[in-house]
């Protein structure tokens, strides 16, 4: 497997662990931009300043877990990012959509503590027609 072999798998397993409500957010184009740092305040799990064979090695080797928390650090911001940009073309939540998104990001923080909090008060705040 080469380097763009790589990037398109984890940017293809990236999609398939996010809600489909999020895809028309900037989380997948901003993890394509930034391929390959991987990384979030915690964790760095793939460094640019890494070799090819090993920025290669590191991406195969991170879970779906991993690729999650990975993902779940940038819901909240890309939803109020998505309303700011332009309020008239915001993405249109179901409550099936958060409650989707709110199982995705519950299951990294189950206490609502830090990452779920950021996206519930994200959906809260733009979003009228949803129970949390």
């Amino acid at each position: 497997m080469n380097y763009n072999e790589a990037k398109t798998n984890f940017l293809a397993r990236c999609a398939a662990l996010l809600p489909n409500s999020l895809h028309a957010t900037y989380i997948l184009d901003n993890t394509a931009d930034s391929f390959p740092e991987i990384h979030t305040a915690e964790r760095e799990y793939v460094c640019a300043l890494d070799d090819h064979a090993t920025i290669i090695a590191k991406t195969n080797a991170l879970t779906d877990r991993e690729i999650a928390e990975y993902l779940a650090t940038y819901v909240g911001d890309a939803i109020r990012a998505d309303f700011e940009s332009d309020p008239d073309d915001a993405i249109q939540l179901t409550q099936r959509d958060v409650d989707e998104i709110m199982t995705f990001v519950r299951a990294i923080d189950p206490t609502d503590s830090n990452i779920a909090a950021e996206a519930r008060d994200a959906i809260r705040d733009n979003f009228e027609n949803v129970t949390l």
